[in-house]
């Protein structure tokens, strides 16, 4: 093999290893063209513009580019095509501009009523969508295959002020797949175990949709509220904390 033939192959390996990308609020591509640049592969895309999609599918004939509301589509609509767009196992990353008139300080005419201020949600739910997708491979390619099990999804406001949850925490456990191995002679005939990944994807988006915010649970239950903050007083009070000023800061 020659040089230049073993350059080729080490970045034709350096590129699968990369995470395939889903743009949102693609435009024509612009940014898309930057990953694409720095040889990330890109698998599919989201513009509202039917015009700037066509422009894109000129652009990048090899991605699944789509035109419509990401709202109205949700984390259903979204997960199959993306689910059609990337291979079973493969890592995604997601990235996009999301529309800023609506809170830009620069549009004097902004208005919180703005439609375009949701789009943060439609954004986190995709985040969830991609999320799924990486962890269902996760456990499909181990041997035994596993099957995902969400157990519990919590979201905090970490920024204040912030809109939407910006630091999700998620609990999952893996259940391992116990399956007979076919003896040499092909007697037992035992049938390999069938995934269907859009059924196992669904059933984990239903789960994690059902996130709980955990920032307004604990406004409107102020019991727990105040035998969480009696908790970690308990915490930190070995640490020479001051637990009378915590106690204020977090009982407002």
């Amino acid at each position: 093999m020659t040089k230049a033939q073993q350059q080729r192959s080490s970045s034709k390996r350096k590129t699968n290893q990369l995470p395939k990308i889903v743009s949102l609020f693609s435009g024509a591509g612009g940014l898309d063209h930057g990953f694409k640049s720095a040889g990330f592969k890109l698998s599919a895309a989201f513009d509202i513009s039917p015009a700037a999609i066509e422009t894109h599918k000129r652009n990048f004939r090899g991605a699944t580019a789509t035109a419509g509301d990401l709202i109205a589509l949700g984390p259903k609509g979204v997960a199959s095509i993306v689910k059609n767009a990337v291979d079973v196992g493969s890592r995604i990353g997601i990235i996009g501009g999301p529309p800023c008139q609506g809170f830009s300080r620069a549009n004097t005419t902004a208005k919180a009523s703005d439609p375009r201020n949701q789009l943060p949600k439609g954004v986190q739910a995709l985040f969830l969508v991609g999320l799924c997708k990486w962890l269902i491979g996760l456990s499909t390619s181990q041997n035994p295959p596993s099957i995902l099990d969400v157990k519990n999804v919590l979201g905090y406001r970490v920024n204040a002020g912030a809109e939407v949850e910006d630091m999700v925490s998620i609990a999952i456990k893996f259940n391992p797949t116990h399956t007979l191995t076919k003896d040499p002679a092909n007697l037992a005939a035992v049938p390999p175990v069938q995934f269907d990944e859009c059924e196992l994807a669904t059933k984990a988006l239903k789960r994690i949709g059902n996130l709980v915010d955990v920032d307004e649970y604990l406004t409107s239950q102020h019991e727990i509220r105040k035998e969480m903050i009696e908790s970690m007083c308990q915490l930190l009070e070995p640490a020479r904390y001051d637990c009378d000023e915590y106690r204020k800061l977090y009982s407002a």
